[in-house]
């Protein structure tokens, strides 16, 4: 069996830096940072990317937390399943900050997508 990969581009255009943590995973593999680094300061980017285990495809989820010591965090959550359930990837954002995707391949067996970090205009 093929695999079925999902690819994030996470770039960080947020003003401040942001980690990659609090990982966790239903389906198929722990998603990992393969491209980049799992710290963000702003302006830079990385790849998150999860793939199928058997018949069921990557899900799960991840947080970019705020390194500031504020606890804020951008949230993703993610699913790429096999059949006719649809892809998605979810970001719950900190308030006064938002998010934007740029880039949205997720309709395809090899989904990727790319996810702008922001923050709102005061």
């Amino acid at each position: 069996m093929a695999a079925r990969p999902i690819s994030i581009t996470v770039v960080n255009n947020c003003g401040t830096t942001v980690e990659f943590d609090n990982v966790t995973h239903q389906h198929g593999t722990t998603p990992k940072i393969t491209s980049g680094s799992g710290t963000l300061i702003d302006g830079a980017q990385c790849v998150v990317y999860a793939e199928n285990s058997g018949l069921v495809g990557p899900q799960g989820s991840f947080s970019f937390t705020f390194q500031d010591g504020s606890g804020k965090a951008y949230n993703f959550s993610y699913n790429h399943p096999y059949g006719t359930g649809e892809t998605y990837v979810n970001v719950n954002d900190p308030k006064g900050y938002t998010d934007k995707m740029t880039e949205n391949h997720l309709a395809h067996h090899d989904a990727y997508c790319t996810i702008e970090l922001q923050q709102l205009a005061s």
